[in-house]
């Protein structure tokens, strides 16, 4: 469910407040490597106070033990 709060400032521009897409920027389109992107997962966890754990790396390593007679 999206969810968007908006309010507006002294001047009456509006702002964002919250919005549920930034706990997934790439909803939004942005890349991992986008500033904006580690940006928005900030202002999720400081409106949320939940920590986004870092993301897993594609490399993976396996260790394989091969038994010898």
């Amino acid at each position: 469910m999206l969810v968007t709060i908006y309010d507006e400032d002294e001047s009456g521009n509006i702002i964002v407040v919250f919005d549920s897409r930034w706990r997934h920027p790439e909803t939004l389109g942005y890349k991992p490597t986008d500033p904006e992107y580690a940006e928005l997962q900030k202002l999720w966890e400081r409106a949320t106070g939940e920590t986004i754990p870092e993301k897993e790396t594609d490399s993976v390593v396996t260790e394989v033990l091969i038994p010898t007679d």
